[in-house]
Parts: structure tokens; C-alpha cells; sequence
């Protein structure tokens, strides 16, 4: 028998976590606008972080445009030091309770983001992997 996901007002300790997303780009500058628009159409995320890592104008470009639609977009490049690195710096900048990390080129499903914020809402210490 499956046990039905807890509704988002179902609180761990009376806390509803919130969730960063952070996403490593580099070269995918066509991608993004459906990436961001994925992300932030799902009202559960804080905020999308997402990292250029090295130079990469055309991305640059894209992600500031993108800003000025999707207040809760926040964008920067770092030297290119690698995926890892690219992410790590991500990490660093966020303000939520849990970090989602996403590649660059699939786009999410609805719901993804409000599924890990329920998962995280069960229990805390959790590392949640996949949909």
C-alpha cells in the first residue's frame, strides 16, 4: 500500500522547509529560459541559483534578461573551475533549509520541487535523491 504524500501544511516540528535550487551551466545558454520557467513556475521554490561556470557571454546575457521576469532568479559566473566547483559555489549563496541540485539540460516536471519540500517536511537529516 503506498502512503499518500502529506499535505504541504503537514510540518516537521512546525516547520515547513524551504528549498533552493541550484543548477551548474556552462554552453546551454538556449536551455535556460525553459529550465527557469520550470523552476519558478512551481511556487514552492525560494529561489533559483544558477552558476555560469566560466565564460560564457551568451548565458550571461540570457540569465539577465531572465532576472528582470523572475524575481526569485539569482544569477553569477564564477571562473570555470569545474561542474562540482560551479555548484559548490551555488551552494554557498543559497538561503533555504534544503538545497535541490538539477543539471542544466532536462527540464523538471510540476511538482518536482514541492516533492522534495514534502519529503524534507516528513523528516529532517534527509538526502533525497530522484523524483
Amino acid at each position: 500500500m503506498t502512503r499518500p504524500a502529506p499535505a504541504l501544511s503537514d510540518k516537521v516540528g512546525g516547520h515547513r522547509p524551504t528549498i533552493s535550487v541550484v543548477v551548474a551551466t556552462l554552453g546551454r545558454s538556449t536551455l535556460l529560459p525553459g529550465l527557469v520557467d520550470a523552476v519558478l513556475s512551481d511556487p514552492d521554490a525560494s529561489e533559483l541559483i544558477v552558476v555560469v561556470d566560466g565564460d560564457d557571454p551568451a548565458s550571461i546575457s540570457t540569465l539577465t534578461d531572465l532576472e528582470r521576469s523572475y524575481p526569485r532568479l539569482i544569477s553569477f559566473a564564477v571562473p570555470h573551475g569545474g561542474h562540482l566547483r560551479t555548484l559548490d559555489a551555488g551552494v554557498a549563496r543559497a538561503r533555504s533549509d534544503v538545497i535541490l541540485l538539477l543539471d542544466d539540460d532536462p527540464v523538471p516536471r510540476p511538482g518536482l520541487v514541492g516533492g522534495h519540500v514534502r519529503r524534507h517536511a516528513e523528516r529532517t537529516g534527509l538526502v533525497v535523491m530522484g523524483w
